[in-house]
Order: C-alpha cells, then structure tokens, then sequence
C-alpha cells in the first residue's frame, strides 16, 4: 500500500491508499517537480531549483538562462550556467541532471532514473520525460511525462 497524492482523506478520516505503485510515483514526482527547491523549510534541497527561475529570461542562443552577471558563468553553483534542454547522463550541466539527483534522493522506488528535458520555444513550455526501472522486486519500465508552462 501506498499513500496516494495529492493527500486526500477517506470519509472513515483515513488517509485514502493506492495499490498502484506506477501511479503512486507519477504523483510524488509532480509533487517533487512542482515545488520550488528551497520551499520545504524541514528539507531545503526538496523541490526542482528550475521552479526558482521560471520567469527568468532565456538566452535562446546559448539554451540557458538569461544572466546579467557574465562574471559568474564558470560558479558550479551558478544555475544560469546550467542547460534547459538536455538529458541527466550527457555529462554537462543541466536541470535534467539536477532533476536526476533530486528523484534518487527521494524515491528510492525508482531505479536507473533518466531525465530528458527538452525547451519548446513556441509553445512557452518545458517537457520533462522521466523513466526508469521500478525497484522493490518489481523491476517494470517507468516513464512519465510532465509539462511545465514557463516565462
């Protein structure tokens, strides 16, 4: 059994569960995706940092986010340095790869966790394919789509 999210109580005053562990992940992640990192004041690296920046400019030439301070460009902890579009495991930096590190810090029922994140320019949005392996035994293909409307 699982919690199901978002939270929701059973009219007994329960805690409504699911059996469904695919979806039971699907949830946690919109939850991880969707709360800005730095949100969680009892876990401060909870959340997706791309969240902290979603009406920041883009620099459309370079893929990354618009920076007044060129100075700060090779700063590790700099996110202005950091790739839009990209995957976890090109070895650059990315949120895909910031993404990655978040979901295997906090569910530990995914394994062999990819993150693709591609920029539609257009369309204003960012599309985050996440996928991987099911752990506890179970070891089914995961993968889950979200959608992220920014700037």
């Amino acid at each position: 059994m699982y919690l199901k999210v978002p939270f929701t109580i059973e009219k007994n005053g329960g805690i409504a569960k699911t059996n469904d562990v695919k979806s039971s992940i699907a949830s946690f992640l919109e939850l991880l995706v969707s709360c800005p990192q730095g949100a969680c004041e009892t876990e401060p690296d909870f959340g997706f940092v791309l969240k902290n920046y979603r009406f920041e400019n883009v620099n459309e030439e370079r893929g990354v986010l618009y920076s007044a301070n060129a100075n700060n460009i090779d700063n590790p902890l700099d996110y202005y340095s950091y790739k839009i579009h990209g995957r976890s495991n090109n070895g650059q930096k990315t949120f895909a790869l910031d993404l990655k590190k978040s979901i295997e810090r906090y569910e530990p029922r995914l394994r062999q966790v990819k993150v693709n994140m591609e920029y539609r320019r257009l369309n204003k949005i960012v599309v985050l394919t996440i996928t991987g392996i099911v752990g506890d035994n179970i070891g089914e293909k995961f993968e889950h789509i979200i959608k992220i409307h920014v700037w």
